[in-house]
Formats: C-alpha cells, sequence, structure tokens
C-alpha cells in the first residue's frame, strides 16, 4: 500500500521478496485489540476450502493467505497495523510465492 492508500501489493523489491498478506476491516478498535485479521485469512482454510490430500498453491486458489500463516517454515513475520488496514510480511520460506 502507499500514502494513497492504493489497495494492492508491494512489490517483492519492496518487501525483500517476502510474502505480504493485507486485511482491512472498518472496525479499527477491533482490528487494534484482536486477531481478526489473522482469523479472516485464516478462514480461508474453509471458504474457498483447501485441499490437504491435495496441496499446493495452484490446486488450491484464494487460499493464500492461510497458507503463509500455518506454513511451518515460516519462522519470520513482521505486521503492522495503520488505520482500517494490517500488513504482514512473512519471510524464509515463502510457501505461496511464484517464481
Amino acid at each position: 500500500m502507499d500514502r494513497e492508500e492504493l489497495w494492492e501489493h508491494s512489490s517483492r523489491e519492496e518487501r525483500n521478496d517476502c510474502g505480504e498478506n493485507l486485511a482491512m476491516h472498518s472496525n479499527t478498535r477491533l482490528l487494534e485489540n484482536t486477531n481478526v485479521a489473522t482469523q479472516m485469512w485464516y478462514n480461508e482454510i474453509n471458504e474457498p476450502g483447501y485441499d490437504f490430500s491435495n496441496p499446493g498453491y495452484h490446486q488450491n486458489p484464494g487460499t493464500g493467505h492461510m497458507t503463509a500463516i500455518l506454513w511451518k517454515d515460516t519462522t519470520e513475520i513482521g505486521c503492522g497495523i495503520s488505520g482500517k488496514y494490517v500488513v504482514c510480511h512473512y519471510c524464509n520460506k515463502t510457501p505461496n510465492i511464484k517464481d
């Protein structure tokens, strides 16, 4: 996101090849005091749904946020909140970044 509040991922260069999860919620108090952003990403496990018997990025479109927070090799994560936005970067092994 940039200063003009464009709702898009930053470039791979800007985030040092780390993965990036974005979330937005109108209730800023809820964002600041709960794990609602993480829960929104995790909910992709059911909607659209992840098939653990057929794992993979291309086999499970729409679940990239969820896999980023569950991936056991993801060992570095940093998050920030600004107003209604949450941004998390996850580094080391990024399971769902297409080369």
